[in-house]
């Protein structure tokens, strides 16, 4: 039997111990990966029954109206900002928000046309318009000016603590992670909430020529156990789940998805949702990117709030796309909802 010589056994040891660290680094990465996967809802079939559905000639007897906002019923149902002439005062939001006032439910919209537009801000969320901020938000579409950057879907709770750090909480939204934060709570950081990007064809322009060509809707779900899934599928669970679906043409899973493993996403810091559509004239959003949104009229053109307003005051001609146009939203739930007092 031939003897190893020093240096083969410090190599054989060098080798021994490098393999052992190899081993150790695949189990650890392994366990770091698996354990938030292990804490993801378990999901199971919810039987749901279709409670609500808004369409047709009566679909805006479900909404109260604020603003300067006309509706239009006929077999599609038109949200459409009242342009109108050069107003030097500048344009108010116009928003719409349900009676009806849920506490869970898949809300499936079916949604012809987005506004877009320069100075549009435009939103269609499931909140308490009456408790805001503290009843929380589940943002469904969310884009500015001419809609071109792709739809953003985001969620905030009134919890204290409310977390979706990837690190430490698997999910499974195909979107891109939007904003600085991974924190959901209303209470920090601004109230910028946990937030996804999808696809630029999820709103505006490119989104509004494909539904008019046939293409798909989308759809969204908040309930008390999760979501995951079309009409008839979402969770069962402890601490409730959001998720945002998208049914187009190659989006096949949910572009948003907001566990409940690190954020109790159940009454009261999600509750009372009411289906809210609105078009903002200016504001936050559209007046800080209103230098790199290609609307700006000229020379000397800034980001101050003062420009974008200008601009929407003496341009009716701008709002001619600043409009909602559904076919329908149906609402599934477990039980019939509660009712504002009309």
């Amino acid at each position: 039997m031939t003897k190893m010589t020093k240096g083969q056994k410090v190599t054989l040891v060098f080798g021994t111990i490098g393999a052992l660290l190899l081993i150790i680094a695949m189990i650890v990465t392994t366990i770091w990966l698996w354990v938030p996967m292990a804490k993801y809802p378990k999901y199971s079939n919810l039987d749901y029954e279709l409670v609500e559905v808004y369409n047709g000639t009566e679909f805006f007897e479900n909404f109260h109206f604020s603003g300067e906002v006309s509706g239009d019923n006929d077999q599609e149902s038109l949200l459409r900002y009242k342009a109108g002439q050069w107003n030097a005062a500048g344009r108010a939001s116009v928003l719409v928000s349900s009676y009806s006032k849920f506490q869970r439910g898949l809300f499936v919209f079916n949604i012809l046309h987005t506004p877009h537009g320069c100075g549009v801000w435009a939103q269609l969320r499931l909140q308490d318009v009456d408790r805001f901020p503290d009843h929380g938000e589940i943002t469904v579409m969310d884009s500015v000016h001419n809609g071109t950057t792709g739809n953003i879907m985001g969620m905030f709770v009134h919890a204290t603590h409310c977390d979706m750090d990837p690190p430490n909480v698997y999910r499974r939204g195909t979107g891109h992670v939007d904003g600085p934060t991974s924190t959901c709570s209303q209470r920090l950081h601004g109230r910028k909430g946990c937030r996804f990007i999808g696809r630029n064809d999820t709103f505006g322009p490119q989104f509004n020529a494909e539904r008019h060509h046939g293409g798909g809707h989308g759809s969204a779900s908040a309930t008390v156990t999760g979501a995951s899934g079309g009409e008839n599928s979402s969770a069962r669970g402890g601490g409730g789940a959001v998720a945002v679906e998208w049914r187009q043409e190659g989006i096949r899973h949910p572009v948003a998805d907001f566990p409940h493993t690190h954020c109790t996403i159940t009454e009261p810091n999600l509750k009372d949702l009411k289906v809210v559509i609105n078009i903002n004239m200016c504001g936050l959003r559209p007046e800080h990117s209103w230098s790199d949104s290609g609307c700006c009229p000229g020379p000397g053109c800034s980001k101050d709030d003062e420009t974008c307003r200008r601009f929407v005051a003496s341009h009716p001609e701008a709002m001619e796309n600043a409009y909602w146009e559904f076919e329908s939203i149906k609402i599934f739930d477990e039980a019939p909802p509660l009712k504002d007092e009309v």
